[in-house]
C-alpha cells in the first residue's frame, strides 16, 4: 500500500521566527497575535510524526507561490519553518518528502498534491490523508471524491486546529460559500474561482503534472481537464 499525506500551504514565509505572523505574508484575517502561524506549525507538525510513523509513506507540502514579492512558495515555507522549528531532526526524512509549488488553492493542493507524488514515486497511490484546518474537512471531502481516482485510493482528513473567533465564525461563512461554488457547474461559480486562483498566481506557471502523470490515465484524465479549464 503506498500512502500519502498532504500538508497545504496558507502563507508565504518570509522572515526567521515561524512562530511570528511579522515573519509571514500574511492576509488580513490572518493577521491574528500570531495565533494563525501556530496554527501552521501545528499542520506541518502533525504532517511530519505521520511520516515519522510510516515508513513507507511521502509527505507532501503543496502550495505555490501565492503571493505578491515572495521569493518562497507555501510548500517550501513550511518545509523551511520545519526546520527552523527543528522539527526533522532524523535528516533521512528529508528522502521523503516532496514539495508541490504550483498550487492556488485546496482543490489544486489535492490534485497536485496526488500528482507531484505520483511523479515522484511512479507508484499508484492508495491512501491519501490530509492536514488542516477542522473546519475545511467538508470541502477536502469533497475534492477527494471529485478526484475520481478509481476504487482503489482511499482518503482520510485530520482536522486539528482553527482560527479563532471572529475569525472561525467569519471562516465558517466563506466556507458554506465555498463550497457552493466549487460544487456549482455554473459558468459564474467557475469564473469567480479562477479569478481567485489567478489573484493568486506569482512565479512561473508551467505546471509539470500532466506530463508527468499519464502512467495513471485517471488520473492524467483529472490533470486535462483541470489544466484545460484553469491555466
Amino acid at each position: 500500500m503506498t500512502e500519502i499525506c498532504l500538508v497545504p500551504g496558507h502563507a508565504c514565509l518570509r522572515g526567521e521566527n515561524p512562530l511570528d505572523e511579522k515573519d509571514w505574508i500574511l492576509e488580513p484575517f490572518q493577521q491574528d497575535g500570531g495565533h494563525h502561524a501556530r496554527c501552521f506549525a501545528g499542520h506541518f507538525r502533525v504532517g511530519l510524526t505521520w511520516l515519522e510513523t510510516n515508513p513507507e509513506g511521502r509527505l507532501i507540502f503543496t502550495g505555490g507561490f501565492t503571493r505578491p514579492g515572495t521569493k518562497r512558495s507555501e510548500a517550501e515555507s513550511y518545509l523551511l519553518a520545519a526546520q527552523k522549528l527543528g522539527l526533522i531532526s532524523d535528516r533521512s526524512l528529508f528522502k521523503r518528502i516532496v514539495l508541490e509549488e504550483y498550487a492556488r488553492d485546496s482543490m489544486e493542493n489535492v490534485l497536485f498534491g496526488v500528482a507531484a507524488a505520483f511523479a515522484a514515486i511512479r507508484t499508484r497511490i492508495t491512501r491519501v490523508v490530509a492536514v488542516g484546518f477542522e473546519f475545511k474537512r467538508s470541502r477536502f471531502l469533497d475534492h477527494f471524491a471529485s478526484l475520481q481516482l478509481g476504487p482503489g485510493t482511499r482518503y482520510d482528513y485530520f482536522g486539528i486546529n482553527n482560527p479563532m473567533e471572529p475569525q472561525l465564525s467569519q471562516a465558517i461563512v466563506g466556507e458554506a460559500n465555498t463550497r457552493k461554488a466549487f460544487a456549482s457547474k455554473s459558468p459564474e461559480a467557475k469564473v469567480s474561482l479562477r479569478a481567485k486562483r489567478e489573484a493568486r498566481t506569482f512565479g512561473e506557471r508551467h505546471v509539470p503534472y500532466v506530463e508527468l502523470c499519464r502512467e495513471w490515465p485517471a488520473l492524467h484524465a483529472r490533470l486535462v481537464e483541470w489544466t484545460t479549464e484553469n491555466p
